[in-house]
């Protein structure tokens, strides 16, 4: 499923997708699949590394994350 969240602040996406992460943690085990990536969108590498890098330091640890670019 494709959900897209218009903003102009990075900082307010990333609170947002640690929520939606948050909130999809709490899902019944046999609606997620904890060896499936999270794919997320980016427009370029340096928001990548800026993403990877947030994501890291609120959980201590960045993995199973693929980031696409259009």
């Amino acid at each position: 499923m494709l959900t897209v969240y218009p903003s102009n602040k990075m900082e307010d996406l990333v609170l947002l997708l640690k929520a939606v992460q948050h909130y999809r943690s709490d899902e019944p085990s046999e609606l997620k699949d904890v060896l499936s990536p999270d794919i997320i969108l980016v427009e370029s590498k340096g928001m990548q590394h800026w993403l990877n890098l947030k994501l890291a330091k609120h959980q201590g640890i960045a993995m199973n994350y693929q980031f696409r670019m259009p």
